[in-house]
């Protein structure tokens, strides 16, 4: 019994760790957010995206991105970090020509701060 309570336990403590790893660290950012925030209105992601902070508009054809910091995955196939993040907003059919992400022209500099903006909810 106490060999199932302490796996039962160890099992808990783990989730809650794997909770934590999930989100982006402060250490993997960069990128200026409030560019990234008009960067983000001006190429007409909330078109298909919720994103924290921005209007919202009828088509949500896209996943929401409020809490995008905290998955462990970008588009399924990435693992979270903003690199990858900058990767897909620049180049989203080279990564999963199936998409519905369109290639919009966005820089990698535009990314960069597109991805801070999308991050700047995880504390510092």
């Amino acid at each position: 019994m106490r060999t199932v309570a302490a796996l039962l336990a160890l099992a808990v403590s783990c989730s809650a760790c794997e909770q934590d790893r999930a989100a982006v660290p402060p250490a993997e950012r960069s990128g200026n957010r409030y560019t990234g925030k008009a960067l983000l209105l001006s190429y007409g992601c909330v078109a298909c995206h919720r994103i924290r902070g921005l209007p919202e508009l009828s088509g949500q054809s896209g996943p929401p991105l409020e809490r995008v910091a905290y998955q462990s995955y970008l588009a399924g196939l990435l693992p979270n970090t903003q690199a990858n993040m900058e990767r897909w907003i620049v180049h989203p059919r080279a990564i999963s020509p199936g998409t519905a992400m369109p290639e919009l022209g966005v820089s990698p500099a535009e990314a960069r701060d597109m991805a801070a903006y999308l991050y700047q909810q995880v504390p510092p």
